[in-house]
């Protein structure tokens, strides 16, 4: 990716991708995408929990770090779009009002949210199959947005009511003026 990066420099181009929060901690990795035009990331950062992160095994994903490493990445120019998950293992109700409130602190330009897929052939199918847990087999209807895996923590209604509250919550006037002018 240096490589790539440092020969798009020249070109003057913009352009956007997705990334692991991992960019934020490589400070010359992190400089040469800035440099070679890149503006905007999605990054998966999952989950503000770090029992949810374990639950899919995103350890490298560290909650602890994620105000450093988005305030890096903001350093640099690029926006970032989170792109969390609701519903995974370790959520509990809490995690909702906490989530937003985080997103809205660390200026996340964008947000996508999801809720857990059980793709056949994954690990996560296989365990939520065992458990009993998937509450669809339609693939027409997975479209990360629907209840498909029962909720370890709280119900589908829940869940949903919870995705709805935080989608909400960011994308409110209220919530976009915090994120564009932050109290002094």
């Amino acid at each position: 990716a240096k490589g790539l990066f440092r020969r798009m420099i020249p070109l003057k181009h913009k352009w956007a991708s997705q990334s692991t929060i991992n960019i934020a901690r490589d400070p010359e990795l992190l400089d040469l995408a800035a440099r070679s035009g890149c503006v905007s990331l999605s990054i998966g950062l999952e989950s503000i929990n770090e029992e949810s992160l374990a639950s899919i095994n995103k350890g490298f994903n560290l909650p602890r770090r994620f105000d450093r490493d988005l305030a890096a990445i903001r350093a640099k120019g690029i926006q970032v779009i989170a792109l969390l998950m609701v519903g995974l293992d370790g959520d509990t109700l809490d995690t909702f009002p906490r989530s937003l409130q985080f997103l809205i602190d660390n200026k996340i330009s964008f947000l996508k949210l999801f809720t857990p897929c059980p793709y056949p052939g994954t690990k996560y199918y296989e365990d939520m199959s065992a458990a009993g847990r998937i509450l669809v087999s339609d693939w027409g209807r997975y479209d990360y947005g629907s209840p498909l895996v029962r909720p370890a923590q709280m119900s589908t209604d829940e869940m949903m009511d919870a995705f709805k509250f935080v989608y909400s919550g960011f994308y409110s006037t209220r919530a976009i003026a915090r994120r564009l002018f932050p109290p002094p």
